[in-house]
């Protein structure tokens, strides 16, 4: 027996069928942006080009703005939503899910932040022939640890999504 809440059977499919395609959509936007940018910026980094740095830590702030805070908007709103239609507000794994989503909300917050300061940092840098102030490193560091607990939460809450255990 599947024990997991369905979409009110006499309900147009339609509403339903765009209001998942939208929550999984923005799921994955959120996931590859989240994950490519971190790669970009990584890669960059350990390769040292400063003007290169430069252009990749402003593509990275550009893209947190396009489409991860988008998605991320999308899929808690979209996410609510389709518990609410499945009576499953009150469940387990909807708000352990809530709870893992703001985790990762809460590390985004200081690491935009970080990025920012960073990119300004690696322009500077690099319209003065130089190399990345101790600040840049300094914040890096701290972008770098700020995005495991993201990235496992949101890892974790991909597989709520999927699985919605009785929790």
């Amino acid at each position: 027996m599947d024990r997991r809440p369905c979409l009110h059977a006499d309900e147009s499919r339609l509403m339903p069928d765009l209001l998942l395609l939208c929550h999984i959509l923005s799921a994955s936007v959120l996931f590859a942006s989240g994950l490519v940018t971190a790669l970009v910026l990584v890669l960059t980094v350990y390769d040292g080009n400063i003007p290169l740095i430069a252009r990749a830590s402003d593509r990275v702030v550009r893209a947190d703005w396009i489409l991860t805070l988008p998605s991320g908007i999308t899929q808690f709103i979209t996410g609510l939503w389709l518990a609410w239609r499945m009576d499953a507000l009150t469940a387990g794994w909807v708000a352990l899910s809530v709870l893992l989503y703001g985790l990762a909300g809460l590390c985004w917050l200081p690491v935009v932040r970080y990025q920012i300061r960073m990119a300004g940092l690696a322009r500077q840098a690099a319209a003065q022939n130089g190399t990345l102030p101790s600040e840049f490193m300094r914040l890096y560091r701290k972008w770098f640890l700020l995005g495991w607990p993201a990235f496992i939460a949101l890892i974790i809450v991909f597989w709520l999504m999927a699985a919605r255990p009785i929790l």
